[in-house]
């Protein structure tokens, strides 16, 4: 008995001394864990959030660069519109807007009546284009068919004077426009239609169909150019016949081109001074 009972007493602390020992390594084990995972969570967890915070960022800079380059390359963009303008806007306005009427005669007006026509189709869409109930559409159509026109129209016109009358195509007048009056008879009017008037009518409003429909600065100035060479040549014609006896007064209407023509051409006259002066 006093054999078991020593036995007894020594096995219970022995059991305790092993319970002690497991709880100890399991509760070390627990804060192992615990440390490891709280430790580990916590640093990829803050790794995470700094690395997409810096994705977030790096974005929200990438699309502040781009609305900055949109912006600048909007600003270039107006900046460049805003020159073609100026380029363009210098001068008057003066449109040929009365078409052509051909009289109600049984005549042979010949090449002179295709003229006539081609000129008063290209006129209509040069009107319509400005229209202000046209849309940017239709706008863009009517512009294109009256510079064709008008084209197509100097071409014949420069065709036919050279083929006619050799001597008037280089002198740039005819014998029916020598006084500056409009024509009374067919034949008269017929030979009007191929004067330097006519070229002059072509020109001026090609011109306007540059500066405010299609906004080309160098066909604009090209056709004004032309246009006041041609005038040059009727003002000393006008000037000379102005002198001689007998001279016949000029046309109102005719008058009232000429003047429109001027306005319209002025500023290659003047130059700066004309551009600072409307400025």
């Amino acid at each position: 008995t006093a054999t078991i009972a020593a036995a007894a007493a020594t096995t219970t602390p022995a059991t305790s001394t092993t319970e002690d020992s497991d709880g100890s390594d399991n509760d070390t084990t627990d804060d192992d864990d615990g440390d490891d995972n709280d430790d580990d969570n916590g640093d990829d967890n803050d790794d995470n959030d700094g690395d997409n915070n810096n994705y977030d960022d790096s974005d929200d800079n990438d699309d502040t660069d781009n609305d900055t380059d949109t912006d600048t390359n909007t600003n270039t963009n107006d900046n460049e519109d805003d020159d073609d303008n100026e380029q363009i806007v210098s001068g008057g306005s003066y449109i040929i807007r009365n078409p052509i009427r051909v009289e109600c005669r049984g005549h042979v007006m010949g090449p002179a009546l295709y003229l006539i026509i081609t000129f008063n189709l290209a006129l209509t869409n040069h009107l319509m284009a400005l229209c202000a109930t046209a849309t940017t559409t239709e706008r863009a159509k009517r512009a294109t068919n009256a510079l064709e026109l008008y084209r197509l129209t100097y071409r014949m016109q420069a065709t036919i004077l050279h083929r006619e009358d050799p001597g008037a195509a280089a002198a740039g007048t005819g014998d029916d426009d020598k006084d500056g009056a409009p024509p009374s008879s067919p034949p008269a009017f017929a030979a009007a239609v191929r004067s330097i008037r006519f070229e002059m009518m072509v020109l001026n409003n090609t011109s306007q169909v540059h500066k405010t429909l299609t906004r080309d600065p160098l066909q604009h100035r090209w056709c004004l150019r032309r246009l006041l060479s041609t005038m040059m040549i009727v003002v000393d014609h006008r000037v000379r016949v102005a002198t001689a006896e007998g001279a016949v007064p000029i046309d109102p209407a005719w008058q009232i081109d000429m003047d429109g023509f001027f306005r319209n051409t002025i500023y290659l006259i003047l130059g700066d001074s004309y551009t600072s002066g409307v400025a």
